[in-house]
């Protein structure tokens, strides 16, 4: 039965992310791996290279995504179905390591209610079909690390140490936020495993000195090139609310990430009305845990044993969820420009598992207090509330998945940055003659640079940098030379009022007036509801 929850859950997964893969739009967060992906020809989202192949696709995001796309764009081209596709794969795969992860603790039908949790839970399919962040391979990186910790502990061997080394220096070169869980992981196992790791290396001292060597030099070159200079620039440059402030606002984008109300209103630009239930659950859980420890140690001092209580090894391993869990948190919260979704599900799926772990203890506990002589009403009370708790939270995220499931999929309820519109804009300027297609607004380059073809991405211009102030751009004479004198230019804006940077396509419009350059519109793109997304315009120059 277990193994049977597990294949419905995954391709319940699969079936909704999957569904109208196209919808909504392409987005251009999702796209900055692309212009890497295919070969970096420009410098657009390419900061380091080696031997020419791009390294680092921005400051803090490596190109380990763009390799593995390189092969699957380059045999079957660039669409929504060869984006999206490939993570909802790899989804599967982190839905896989969830149920071997959690039924090492659990067992296999706890670890089984664990993936359903996750697989039915929204804001793992729409942030991962999106790939949001990006947080996939982050994802299935810092679960495979996990786990393989987790089996060198219990089998007292080094050789899953090497597997936890790969997946963290993959985590920090994919995201530099990796870090955040290399340095949970650590803070974890010094506190709650110090005697399984003496045992592991009193087995092999070189071979588990070997990898933890390795993974503490590469951590500690990372942090020192890397990452902390990175750190010191996002908290001299983030916000400036005192830590208190801060911490109440990190709590607040936490639970409206989790029950599904941010990614909700960043895409459709309105409030979900009925918001999940997977918070109040969490708070049970993470309250009820110690009472079930406290109620042990107790009842262990009442039968006059000596020997001081002691967690299992199993009930360690949820002991360092929480403590991840609270290592992970502190650390978004003294990164300045750390909040996003994206951020926070860097702490996924710690609440799943937490949830199923009171749930589990909590019929645990009224069957020994059963065994014990006690009424067996306790354990038929025990198993309901569990088994109610877990219905709810399912029957909960299955309302929500609805509901995400009729804006995501409806063009007019999206807001114009996601609008499935882009695939007719970029299909139109590809079928156009033009020497530069310039965009006055941000984010539309990115989209149709990536749906382009090699002559539609030569002719991109992204302009809107130069005009987000009123003062001429710096390079004003090179850009009116190179870009607009002499050659056919098409300029795509965004209807009035539907701007991403306020001021920057007013900017460009008056900049062209002066310079005596008239805009005529071509061509309108608007969705079903009679809303105008894009506006193509065709440039004159005297």
């Amino acid at each position: 039965m277990p193994l049977a929850i597990v294949a419905l859950a995954i391709l319940w997964f699969v079936a909704a992310a999957g569904s109208h893969i196209a919808l909504p739009g392409l987005d251009y967060d999702e796209l900055t791996f692309v212009n890497a992906a295919t070969g970096g020809e420009s410098s657009m989202f390419v900061t380091q290279r080696v031997f020419g192949i791009p390294v680092m696709v921005m400051d803090y995001y490596g190109a380990l995504k763009a390799w593995l796309y390189g092969p699957i764009f380059a045999l079957f081209g660039t669409s929504a179905a060869t984006i999206r596709w490939p993570m909802i794969v790899i989804s599967t795969l982190s839905l896989g390591l969830i149920f071997v992860l959690a039924r090492l603790t659990f067992g296999a039908l706890g670890g089984a209610i664990v993936t359903l949790l996750a697989a039915a839970d929204p804001v793992f399919i729409w942030l991962t079909k999106l790939d949001f962040g990006p947080i996939v391979l982050m994802m299935v990186l810092k679960l495979g690390a996990l786990y393989a910790f987790y089996r060198a502990l219990l089998a007292r061997s080094a050789t899953p140490l090497w597997i936890v080394v790969a997946c963290c220096v993959l985590g920090v070169f994919d995201k530099l936020n990796f870090i955040w869980f290399v340095i949970a992981l650590g803070v974890a196992a010094v506190a709650l495993f110090r005697r399984e790791l003496a045992a592991t290396y009193r087995r092999g001292p070189l071979a588990f000195v070997a990898p933890v060597a390795v993974l503490a030099t590469t951590m500690t070159a990372a942090g020192v090139a890397v990452i902390l200079p990175l750190f010191a620039a996002a908290r001299s440059s983030g916000t400036s609310l005192g830590m208190l402030d801060r911490i109440r606002w990190i709590v607040g984008r936490y639970a409206r990430t989790m029950d599904g109300r941010e990614l909700y209103a960043f895409v459709t630009g309105s409030t979900l009305e009925r918001p999940g239930i997977v918070n109040w659950l969490t708070v049970a859980a993470v309250a009820a845990l110690p009472a079930f420890w406290l109620a042990r140690a107790r009842r262990r001092r009442g039968r006059g044993r000596p020997r001081p209580f002691r967690l299992s090894l199993r009930e360690r391993f949820v002991a360092a969820y929480v403590v991840m869990f609270v290592v992970i948190a502190a650390q978004i919260v003294v990164t300045r420009r750390a909040g996003g979704p994206h951020h926070q599900m860097m702490l996924y799926p710690i609440p799943f598992l937490l949830i199923v772990a009171a749930a589990t203890w909590l019929v645990r506990w009224a069957a020994r207090a059963t065994r014990a002589g006690e009424h067996r009403a306790r354990l038929f009370a025990a198993r309901a509330v569990a088994a109610f708790a877990l219905v709810a939270l399912v029957v909960s995220e299955l309302s929500v998945s609805r509901a995400y499931a009729a804006a995501f999929t409806s063009e007019d309820r999206v807001t114009v940055r996601w609008s499935p519109e882009i695939y007719a804009l970029a299909e139109y300027l590809n079928g156009q003659q033009a020497d530069r297609i310039a965009f006055a607004d941000w984010g539309m380059q990115n989209q149709v640079y990536a749906l382009g073809t090699e002559r539609t991405r030569s002719a991109c211009r992204d302009l809107w940098l130069a005009f987000r102030g009123s003062e001429t751009p710096e390079h004003d004479a090179e850009l009116l030379a190179n870009d607009f004198r002499g050659r056919r230019v098409l300029v795509v804006l965004h209807p009035r009022g539907e701007e991403m940077v306020p001021g920057a396509q007013e900017n460009f419009l008056a900049w062209a007036r002066l310079r005596g350059l008239t805009l005529r519109p071509v061509r309108t793109f608007a969705d079903r509801s009679g809303r105008v997304t894009y506006e193509v315009n065709v440039v004159t120059a005297p």
